[in-house]
């Protein structure tokens, strides 16, 4: 009887802690300003491409944002720049 009791309380306690989790509140904070930085990369080509036809400015100004697209020469230095704080995504 005890060996059951000893499984089903943690059971119990994990249960609750999971049933409660989504009653949290969101800790993001609301932004209006991105730095988004890219480079020369296979994957992340299609930013240069929003960036030059407009394409962004026009979803930007949409959901009253500024998103400004920045280019960096190397991979390396666009992970060392966002985790800085000086951009806000790496893509």
């Amino acid at each position: 009887m005890f060996s059951k009791l000893r499984y089903l309380v943690p059971c119990a306690v994990l249960a609750a802690a999971v049933a409660l989790l989504p009653a949290q509140p969101a800790l993001a904070q609301k932004k209006s300003a991105f730095k988004v930085c890219w480079s020369i990369y296979a994957g992340w080509m299609p930013w240069g491409q929003i960036h030059s036809s407009g394409l962004m400015k026009k979803w930007a100004d949409k959901y009253k944002i500024k998103v400004e697209i920045v280019t960096i020469s190397t991979t390396w230095r666009a992970l060392i720049s966002t985790r800085l704080g000086l951009t806000t995504a790496v893509r």
